[in-house]
């Protein structure tokens, strides 16, 4: 990896990355922009607090505070930075952006934790959340050589679950 951009939408949270970043002393090849991931246009987006820092979310919750943060639209954030691999931990809005990029063509891998039941998806059943799951993946079937999940992890009780894809490197024999 020549350099890791980290998308932050919340101050507190960029500040947490940046000492990180300087107590590995990587910080000439890391990045923290402060900015949410948005699957819309918008420069700016409704951002819903949690309690729980590592909680917040672009997807409305009721009863939360939320607050307007800066947006970059995931394709837009893919095009400026060269990126060739995603990891997406964005408390339920994996749906929303995964469905939104555009041009696979230069990402080599994406590593994704997905939570089943951040868009409401079970007050409509297992059914629902399921077909949800099942869209993303042949998305990601159609533009990487390979997925790793756990079996059979949308008909599970799973809340939370992580998947890989990646592409073979054009030398390694199909």
């Amino acid at each position: 990896i020549s350099k890791s951009i980290s998308y932050e939408a919340l101050p507190h949270n960029v500040s947490f990355a940046i000492e990180n970043i300087k107590l590995n002393k990587v910080g000439d090849t890391c990045e923290v922009v402060q900015k949410a991931i948005s699957p819309t246009d918008e420069d700016k987006i409704e951002f819903f607090i949690s309690t729980d820092s590592g909680k917040h979310s672009i997807l409305p919750v009721r009863g939360r505070e939320h607050m307007s943060v800066p947006a970059i639209n995931i394709n837009a954030a893919i095009a400026e930075s060269g990126a060739t691999a995603i990891k997406m931990d964005v408390e339920g809005a994996e749906y929303e952006l995964i469905k939104s990029v555009t041009d696979w063509s230069n990402i080599r891998v994406i590593v994704v934790e997905w939570h089943f039941n951040a868009l409401r998806a079970l007050r409509r059943g297992k059914d629902h959340r399921t077909e949800l799951f099942g869209e993303v993946m042949k998305i990601l079937e159609q533009n990487f050589d390979v997925i790793r999940k756990l079996p059979n992890v949308a008909e599970g009780k799973n809340y939370i679950t992580h998947f890989v894809a990646y592409k073979k490197d054009a030398e390694e024999p199909a």
